[in-house]
This record gives structure tokens, C-alpha cells and sequence, in this order.
């Protein structure tokens, strides 16, 4: 609680501390690391459970993952830390929009215009209830650089659980 405050201006150099710093960090290792390629997948309504079901399936298939936590904005709703996830921008920079997630799409898209790629090169996917879904799958083949999905299937599995973490589980292994 005492420290909260200076999280925002901790470097994002060798991970993301707050969640806008997530796009700064991942920018910083494509360069590092050469390349020009990433998709990042936000799951809507996922919990440590969730994702500890979802990363063995991805370590299973032999996917390249890292898993880092970083800290949420608070209020911790999910349209600011996705604003602030999607945008690498603080909560104060779209207070007018801070309860919508209307606008991820083209603070993504800005964010990586501003660092060098062309619009054409960026892609961003809401409402992924599948990853066989052909918006994703034409995205991957077109040779799309940046991809950023929102996957909300589990929010929505999650809300009809009624966190019934048993059923929740089979459903994410299913989908999965």
C-alpha cells in the first residue's frame, strides 16, 4: 500500500511492473531480440486458475510463453487496465473513456503506429470466442506484424459457472 504509487515509474526494461507498461515492454524486446512479430492475447475474466489450465496447454504444444505478473490500475476494472494494457498509456490519459472498452482497438493501434509500424500491420481482434476463428486465422496468413485479441470466452463461461470452478476448468480445457 505504501509503495503503490511509485510502481508507475519503475522501468519496464526487463519486465512490465503496472499493466501499461506491457506494450513499452514488448516493443523493447522485439528490438532486442530482432524481430518484428508478436500477438498478444488478453483472456477477459481470467483468474491464476484460468491461466495455470491454459499455460500447460500452451507449454504442451511447445508455444513459446512468457509468464509475468504485473500490477493492475486501480480501480481494477477491466476497462482501465485494458485502456491502460492495449494503450501504454496511465489511466489519466483517457479519463473521459475510463469505464468503456470501446477504444482499445485504436489506442492499440496508435501505440504501435507511433513505434514504427504501419497500420496495415497491426491487427486487433475482440470478442475471440475460439482460436480456429478465420478473422484470427486470415489475420496470422496475411502476415499481420502485431495482433492484440481479446478473448472473452472465459468471462463469459465464468459468469455462467457461477464460479463453479470444477465446470469452469472443463470448460477452459475444452476450449483450450
Amino acid at each position: 500500500m505504501d509503495n503503490y504509487g511509485k510502481l508507475t515509474f519503475l522501468s519496464f526494461t526487463s519486465s512490465p511492473v503496472m499493466v501499461h507498461h506491457v506494450q513499452h515492454y514488448i516493443v523493447n524486446l522485439l528490438r532486442r531480440e530482432g524481430k518484428d512479430k508478436v500477438i498478444l492475447i488478453v483472456f477477459d475474466g481470467m483468474s491464476e486458475f484460468n491461466w495455470c489450465i491454459i499455460k500447460n496447454f500452451l507449454k504442451e504444444r511447445s508455444f513459446l510463453l512468457e509468464d509475468k505478473a504485473c500490477f493492475a490500475w486501480i480501480p481494477t476494472i477491466t476497462s482501465a487496465s485494458r485502456q491502460a494494457l492495449f494503450s501504454g498509456e496511465i489511466p489519466v490519459s483517457f479519463k473521459d473513456t475510463l469505464f468503456s472498452t470501446d477504444h482499445d482497438e485504436k489506442r492499440f493501434k496508435k501505440f504501435y503506429i507511433e513505434h514504427g509500424y504501419k497500420e496495415s500491420e497491426i491487427a486487433y481482434l475482440r470478442s475471440i470466442k475460439t482460436f480456429k476463428e478465420e478473422a484470427l486465422l486470415e489475420s496470422i496468413r496475411s502476415g499481420i506484424k502485431i495482433i492484440g485479441i481479446v478473448a472473452d470466452i472465459i468471462d463469459i463461461y465464468a459468469h455462467q459457472e457461477f464460479f463453479d470452478y470444477i465446470g469452469l476448468y472443463n470448460i477452459i480445457s475444452r476450449f483450450s
